[in-house]
C-alpha cells in the first residue's frame, strides 16, 4: 500500500526530506509558501556529516564542493586602526568544513526534486491541521486566491523554517520555542571581492557588539555578513536593513566595514534577519514532524544548519526505509537527530562568541586566539598552495 506525505517547505530541509522520502518508496507533495523557487545565495558551511548525508542523498556530485570551495584560502582579521592580522577562519575549523553558497546546495537538491517528484505547489500553505485516528486532515490555502480543499496525508513534514506555521498549528510549545540571542545578520553577495584583498582571501572586523566578515568562493564572488548585537528586534526589524546596518556601522571608518555596507545596500539579494534557536521538547505530534529549523534552529553561528537539515531528510528516508511501523521508524529518527543536535547546541554558544564578541574581554579573548591559530594555520596553507601548483 503506497504512503503519501506532504512536506511543507522548498528549502534545504524540505527536499532533503522529500527527496529522502521518495527514495524510500513514499508518494510527496510539496508545498511551498512563495510563488516560485528562492534563488538568492549566502554562504553555508558544509561539514562532514553533511557531506555524507549529501551523498546518500544522491545529490553530492551536483553540488561540486570541490569545484566550489575555496581550497588554502587565508583569513586577515582587520582591526579598528585598519591594520590586516593572519587569523584562522571560518574554513580553518578542525572538522574542515568546506564553504559554499545555500542557493548551489538549494539548486542540487531541486535538480533532483524536480525530476522525481510530480506533485509540488507553489503559493500553498497549511491552514490547519486535524488529527483523527485514521491519519492528519491538512487544510491547504491557496494564498493567491484564498480557496482552500482539505487533504489527508499519512506523514506532515513541517520543514518551514524558524517561524513555522506547521509549529503553530500542531505544536503547544509554538509560542515559547523560538529564544532570541538578541542579534542582527545580514548576508549578501558582494559585486567584487573587498579592494586590496585577493580573490581567495576571507576577512573579519570584529569589535564588542558587530562584526562583518568576507567569505572567498572558486566559482562565486564572495559574500558578506554583518553582524550586530541588539536589544531591540523589532525597532531594527521596523526601520529595515540600511538603517539598521548604518546605525551599528555607520561610525566604523574602516575601509572594508565601509565598503560592505556600500555593496549591502545595492545587493540584488540580501537576508536580513534576527537570530535564535529552537528548542522544543517534542519534534513530533502523531505523524506529523519538524524538520530543520522548524525543529533544531542553531543559529547561523553554529554553521551547521545546512548540514543538520539534510542529515534530517537522509535520517528519515533511511528509518522509514528500515522499519515498517511509520511510528517506530519516527521515533527511531527523532531520537537519532536529537542526540546529533545535542552535540551542537552545546558549541552554538561558543561559536557566537567568535563570530560576534560580546564584551571587550571576549574579544580580545577571541582575538588572541584566533591570531595564535592563523600563525599556525599560514604555513600549512603556503606549503599546500605549493604542492597544488606542483601537481
Amino acid at each position: 500500500m503506497e504512503k503519501n506525505a506532504l512536506v511543507v517547505g522548498l528549502g534545504i530541509a524540505g527536499m532533503a526530506s522529500a527527496i529522502g522520502l521518495r527514495k524510500a518508496g513514499w508518494n510527496v507533495t510539496i508545498i511551498e509558501r512563495s510563488d516560485r523557487r528562492r534563488t538568492g545565495g549566502y554562504f553555508v558551511g558544509l561539514f562532514p556529516e553533511g557531506i555524507d548525508a549529501a551523498a546518500r542523498l544522491g545529490v553530492l556530485d551536483a553540488i561540486g564542493i570541490d569545484a566550489r570551495s575555496v581550497r588554502d584560502s587565508r583569513t586577515w582579521e582587520v582591526d579598528a586602526a585598519g591594520r590586516r592580522h593572519r587569523s584562522a577562519g571560518f574554513l580553518d575549523d578542525p572538522k574542515r568544513p568546506v564553504g559554499v553558497l545555500r542557493s548551489d546546495i538549494e539548486a542540487s537538491l531541486w535538480e533532483t526534486v524536480d525530476n522525481t517528484i510530480d506533485d509540488i505547489r507553489f503559493g500553498v500553505i497549511p491552514a490547519a491541521i486535524s488529527f483523527g485516528p485514521a491519519g492528519q486532515a491538512v487544510t491547504l490555502r491557496d494564498t493567491s486566491t484564498g480557496g482552500e480543499r482539505e487533504e489527508e496525508f499519512d506523514l506532515i513534514v513541517g520543514a518551514d523554517g524558524l517561524r513555522s506555521t506547521v509549529r503553530a498549528h500542531a505544536f503547544a510549545d509554538h509560542e515559547t520555542c523560538i529564544q532570541q540571542w538578541k542579534s542582527m545578520i545580514c548576508a549578501f553577495e558582494l559585486d567584487d571581492q573587498v579592494p586590496g584583498y585577493a580573490d581567495r582571501d576571507a576577512l573579519v572586523f570584529a569589535e564588542p557588539g558587530r562584526a562583518f566578515w568576507v567569505f572567498p568562493y572558486e566559482d562565486h564572488n564572495p559574500t558578506g555578513l554583518f553582524i550586530f548585537r541588539t536589544d531591540d528586534i523589532d525597532t531594527q526589524l521596523r526601520i529595515g536593513r540600511d538603517a539598521a546596518l548604518e546605525g551599528a556601522f555607520g561610525d566604523v571608518s574602516v575601509p572594508e566595514v565601509q565598503y560592505g555596507l556600500a555593496q549591502a545596500r545595492t545587493t540584488e539579494f540580501s537576508l536580513f534577519d534576527s537570530t535564535g534557536i529552537v528548542d522544543i521538547p517534542e519534534w513530533r505530534r502523531s505523524r506529523t514532524i519538524l524538520m530543520g529549523d522548524a525543529a533544531w534552529c542553531l543559529t547561523l553561528y553554529s554553521g551547521m544548519g545546512a548540514t543538520s537539515a539534510m542529515l534530517g531528510g537522509a535520517v528519515l528516508g533511511e528509518w522509514v526505509a528500515r522499519e515498517s511501523d511509520l511510528d517506530r521508524a519516527l521515533t527511531g529518527w527523532e531520537q537519532e537527530m536529537r542526540a546529533f543536535i545535542r552535540r551542537q547546541r552545546l558549541i552554538a554558544r561558543i561559536k557566537y562568541e567568535i563570530f560576534v564578541p560580546s564584551n571587550r574581554f571576549r574579544a580580545v579573548l577571541r582575538s588572541g586566539m584566533l591570531r595564535a591559530a592563523g600563525r599556525t594555520v599560514a604555513p600549512i596553507a603556503a606549503r599546500n598552495r605549493v604542492r597544488n601548483a606542483l601537481s
